[in-house]
């Protein structure tokens, strides 16, 4: 799992990249909380389960619904100067996972019977897990070679 580069951590919106290297069984767990309290020690956390499973002619691309919440924080005049605490977001709407696949390329990718549209790039196969869909349901994309 990755992002974006960034200058400090609300510069702006994160853009997850999840990326997938083919030839064995993986998971993962996108883990979000309000990045300044402790409040994820009593269970102000989200967290977003991942998983790739190889099958005989391909793989599965798992990307489980988001569980759990946090609060967020009102604004207390940040500012460098006086190094006041800023407001901190509760939970974020879900975005957007790009999803990168190395290895082989594909010939088809499935969500159910729908085909979704992937880009070959050099060195890998990237597709959009759009945050619509996540946001609702548990998803596994059928990726065939």
């Amino acid at each position: 799992m990755t992002m974006l580069p960034q200058q400090y951590i609300l510069e702006k919106e994160h853009d997850y990249i999840v990326c997938v290297y083919t030839g064995g069984d993986a998971a993962s767990t996108l883990y979000e909380d309000d990045q300044y309290t402790y409040d994820y020690q009593k269970g102000g956390f989200a967290e977003t389960a991942l998983q790739w499973k190889e099958t005989a002619d391909g793989g599965v691309m798992s990307v489980y619904r988001r569980k759990g919440d946090f609060a967020g924080r009102p604004n207390n005049g940040h500012d460098l100067i006086n190094n006041a605490i800023p407001k901190i977001e509760g939970i974020r709407p879900i975005r957007d996972i790009t999803v990168r696949l190395y290895g082989k390329t594909p010939s088809a990718i499935y969500l159910g019977n729908m085909a979704v549209a992937f880009t070959v790039c050099d060195g890998y196969v990237e597709f959009i897990v759009a945050a619509a869909l996540h946001e609702r349901d548990d998803l596994h994309y059928d990726v065939r070679y």
